[in-house]
């Protein structure tokens, strides 16, 4: 039986790890692949980088993309406390050792792999008993490093490893009072960055389950409304776009529960603890349109609602909001230049 171990970081999977992976254990009949996680290296990036590449996520990023070869084996190695390489070769090697003992490897790795030649020293030096193979080391088949695509992400987007997608996909909600417009400017947002969407769950379940009846509606109805609409988000997440358009949140929500009357410790909790790259603010400085469902129209309403958001947004601490106002040409055209910025 032919072992193989591949070390890297992984930070994050690409494509270009995706094809070593999968060079190297097409050579070997069981191929040990070594995630190196180390603290000090996510502290030196961005808090959200940070965040996004936790040794949960690199872990869980090389399970699904392996998770029908059975050749490949994914074990984690916790080098924080011990000096970078190559200062740390000889504590890292037996990091390694002990963990391939941990999980009773009892077979002798005969070949090693990597994209540097450089590491040819350290392996002779501490995995003498293995061959060095050296797959694409000038990167002629996948032309990129994990270093680019960091530095990068939303430019490289294409050689980050498909489950790796979802954790950079970014969210933008578009909020305001009735008759803003929210749900068309949702559509041709859409539309012209070639994105998803997710719908206000809100108004189909109105509509389809209490015929726009919104009065016989009660607390756990919103509630529900509210766990909808964010598992619709999570599920758009999962669509390898670079970010995700939602019409409405859960603080929507439970501002229209609020417009009813009606009070919730959970919507309160749920819209608190909300987050998104960017909030679509929409004024109410456009003509109101009846649909059957609105009901805020007069003059006097608009304002007070509006005003009532617009604290509510401050008691729940929402972030990131940029006020959309002007005709609707005007809202698409401001709405475009909020999102270019962030996906800069």
């Amino acid at each position: 039986m032919t072992t193989g171990l591949l070390l890297g970081k992984f930070a994050p999977l690409t494509t270009g790890h995706e094809y070593a992976v999968r060079q190297a254990a097409s050579q070997v009949d069981a191929l040990y692949v070594v995630l190196c996680y180390d603290q000090k290296f996510n502290d030196m990036q961005s808090e959200r980088m940070s965040l996004v590449l936790s040794e949960r996520n690199r872990y869980l990023w090389l399970r699904e993309t392996f998770k029908d070869n059975k050749k490949v084996h994914i074990i984690v190695v916790d080098e924080s406390k011990i000096d970078p390489y190559p200062e740390g070769g000889a504590d890292f090697t037996k990091l390694v050792r002990a963990k391939l003992q941990d999980i009773q490897m009892e077979d002798a790795i005969d070949l090693v792999f990597s994209s540097e030649p450089t590491y040819d020293e350290y392996f002779a030096a501490y995995f003498p008993e293995a061959r060095h193979v050296v797959i694409d080391a000038d990167r002629e088949n996948i032309p990129i490093s994990a270093t680019a695509v960091r530095n990068d992400i939303y430019g490289k987007w294409e050689y980050l490893a498909d489950a790796v997608k979802k954790d950079f996909t970014k969210s933008i909600v578009v909020i305001g009072c009735e008759s803003t417009g929210k749900s068309t400017l949702v559509k041709n947002l859409a539309e012209y960055f070639d994105t998803v969407s997710v719908p206000e769950v809100g108004r189909t379940i109105c509509e389809e389950r209490f015929f726009s009846q919104e009065k016989y509606m009660s607390e756990q109805d919103y509630v529900m409304i509210a766990y909808e609409h964010k598992l619709a988000e999570k599920r758009a997440q999962r669509t390898g776009k670079k970010f995700v358009l939602s019409d409405t949140n859960n603080l929507i929500t439970e501002f229209s529960a609020l417009c009813m009357g009606l009070e919730s410790d959970t919507l309160k909790m749920l819209s608190a603890r909300e987050s998104y790259d960017l909030v679509l603010y929409l004024d109410i400085d456009v003509p109101w349109v009846a649909d059957g469902l609105r009901q805020n129209g007069s003059p006097d309403k608009r304002k007070m609602t509006n005003q009532m958001l617009l604290d509510l947004c401050k008691e729940r601490c929402v972030k990131n909001i940029v006020c959309i106002d002007g005709s609707f040409e005007e809202r698409f055209k401001k709405a475009v230049n909020a999102i270019e910025k962030i996906m800069e």
